[in-house]
């Protein structure tokens, strides 16, 4: 059985980046009570980090996993769909990456092995795909659910599995397309599966596009690509 750690304690690192009236619940770092073990950083959705979403890195620590789920929304729990997209346009961009950057390498540290997995959500999976060439030392698995990156993965030495909704408003099919194309430029491994009859957020359970089903197909994938 799993049991969550005092987040004080384990994201020390990560406090210099949040400003003083963002403090509370600042991340959630969890693993197996025997011990560290392969660490996975959870990035959630626009929707916040949420109580569903810890629900996910309970699971995972189940699985034997160390997870840290920093709070990439910094404390924002929005209430509609608009108000979350409206929230994400105006986040600085700069202040997110350095968050999620030494978010991973703190999880590193405090993991088994030296080098972690990625499992993110809309933004939260395209931070996931930017930082694995970012970091590409230390990153050496990526799941990103409706999450897409225009970017050169030269370097990366990651594995990738992306999950795409059938309706997508927020991602165009040409940058699917650009996307599986410059990873295979670089011989990535990339498994990408599309679930018919969702739309972007079938993997939330915050939003109203939730599709329990298809998520837990997309879930259990995950669960085993992080095992390979």
């Amino acid at each position: 059985m799993a049991h969550a750690l005092d987040p004080a304690s384990a994201v020390t690192a990560l406090v210099e980046l949040i400003s003083s009236d963002v403090v509370r619940d600042l991340a959630y770092f969890i693993q197996d009570q025997a011990g560290p073990g392969p660490g996975v950083l959870l990035l959630h959705s626009f929707w916040g980090l949420t109580s569903s979403f810890k629900a996910l890195a309970d699971g995972l620590a189940d699985e034997g996993h160390t997870v840290l789920a920093p709070d990439i929304n910094f404390g924002e729990f929005p209430d509609t769909e608009a108000e979350a997209v409206e929230q994400l346009g105006q986040a600085s961009p700069d202040r997110l990456a350095s968050l999620v950057l030494t978010s991973a390498q703190l999880l590193a540290e405090k993991s088994a092995e030296p080098t972690v997995s990625v499992v993110g959500f809309g933004m939260g999976g395209s931070l996931g795909l930017w930082a694995s060439v970012r970091l590409h030392s230390i990153i050496d698995r990526v799941v990103s659910f409706y999450g897409t990156q225009q970017i050169d993965f030269a370097g990366s030495q990651s594995r990738y599995q992306v999950h795409l909704a059938e309706e997508d408003p927020y991602i165009e099919e040409d940058e699917i397309a650009f996307m599986e194309a410059t990873m295979g430029l670089e011989s990535l491994a990339v498994e990408t599966y599309r679930y018919p009859g969702t739309r972007h957020g079938f993997g939330d359970p915050d939003g109203d596009s939730f599709d329990p089903e298809s998520f837990d197909l997309a879930w259990k994938r995950t669960v085993e690509f992080l095992k390979g």
